[in-house]
């Protein structure tokens, strides 16, 4: 995908990872909504970049992934600013691992809100042109953390289901790649604020193995901001997971497209030669 001119937005846009996508977006020629629910924050970051990159360019909008009406309002709002949506980047998450079913509902429930809207809206098979949906989910998606179990469990499921949508037989109706992205710890405010034993478990232990206050020890957001353009610019990348453990993206589940199961490939032995293989 060629991102000069594209119309996008950025939930959870405001700051941290979100912001590094919006930037990285702008550099490109993008032109980016950023929405977010801390207002504060998003109006001194409409301020900053609209300074950077011209008032025409970016525009910041407040909203809540808990809430469907306003998701879908955002996306229409976007395809009508710009005259276009074609890019739709999901950063909403939270960590606490004391109240599971506010973060299932925020990490998941959000997910799958924000896919639902978008295939309503620009789904092929609704009448749109296709484009491509972007999940922020985690390294701890795809490998386990001790110290956060449930944030792990809600970020595997976003990768699952991500790849389950992008499968040849859904995009083949809808047309709109899909993928994640899978950062390891990255410095950010979001990872300060979590950094606490109300939100996460066996935090003494984490902090024995991990000094959080050390910056070379993590990923800076400018690297997932370039891990997303990487996914954004290769049409190939469908139902993948961009994994960062480094500042290089590595590709998990290149192959998800050869896992489709028939009555005639079970008999031949097809299907599970593919599923050794992968």
């Amino acid at each position: 995908m060629k991102l000069d001119g594209t119309g996008a937005v950025v939930l959870g846009g405001a700051r941290g990872i979100g912001k590094a996508y919006c930037e990285a977006l702008l550099q490109k020629k993008a032109k980016v909504v950023c929405a977010d629910v801390l207002e504060e924050v998003g109006a001194a970051v409409e301020k900053e970049l609209k300074a950077k990159y011209g008032d025409e360019n970016f525009v910041f909008r407040k909203c809540n992934g808990a809430d469907e009406t306003q998701i879908k309002d955002l996306l229409k709002f976007v395809q009508s600013h710009f005259g276009r949506l074609d890019i739709v980047v999901n950063n909403v998450g939270i960590v606490d691992e004391k109240n599971w079913q506010t973060v299932m509902d925020l990490n998941l429930g959000t997910t799958v809100r924000i896919t639902n809207a978008t295939l309503e809206l620009i789904g092929k098979d609704k009448g749109g042109k296709g484009g491509v949906l972007v999940h922020t989910a985690s390294n701890g998606g795809l490998i386990p953390a001790f110290f956060a179990p449930l944030y792990c469990a809600t970020k595997a499921a976003m990768v699952q289901y991500t790849r389950s949508w992008a499968h040849k037989i859904n995009f083949d109706a809808h047309g709109i790649r899909m993928f994640t992205i899978c950062p390891r710890m990255t410095d950010t405010d979001f990872l300060k604020q979590n950094a606490d034993p109300s939100r996460v478990i066996k935090l003494d232990v984490l902090l024995k193995v991990m000094d959080l206050s050390d910056k070379n020890q993590m990923l800076k957001p400018s690297a997932v901001g370039d891990a997303l353009i990487k996914g954004l610019e290769d049409d190939s990348l469908n139902g993948v997971a961009l994994q960062l453990l480094t500042d290089e993206p590595r590709v998990v589940f290149a192959d998800q497209d050869s896992l489709i199961v028939t009555r005639e490939s079970v008999k031949t032995g097809e299907a599970q030669a593919a599923m050794k293989k992968s």
